[in-house]
C-alpha cells in the first residue's frame, strides 16, 4: 500500500476517535493563547526599544 494512502487512512481513523467538541474547545483556547502571546511580545519589544534608545540625557543630569 502506498505510504500516502496509509497516512490518509490512519488520519481518518484517528479523526473518528476524537471528541470534536473538545477539539474545537482546544482550538479556541490555542487561538486565545496565541493572541495573548502576540500582545505580550509587542509590549516586550516596545519596552526593549525604549530601554535601548532611552531618553537623551544631557551631561551632568542623573
Amino acid at each position: 500500500m502506498p505510504a500516502n494512502i496509509l497516512r490518509e487512512r490512519v488520519r481518518r481513523a484517528i479523526w473518528e476517535l476524537i471528541d470534536k467538541g473538545a477539539w474545537e474547545h482546544c482550538q479556541r483556547i490555542e487561538r486565545a493563547e496565541i493572541e495573548s502571546l502576540r500582545g505580550f511580545h509587542a509590549q516586550w519589544r516596545s519596552a526593549v526599544q525604549q530601554f535601548e534608545t532611552g531618553p537623551n540625557l544631557q551631561e551632568g543630569t542623573p
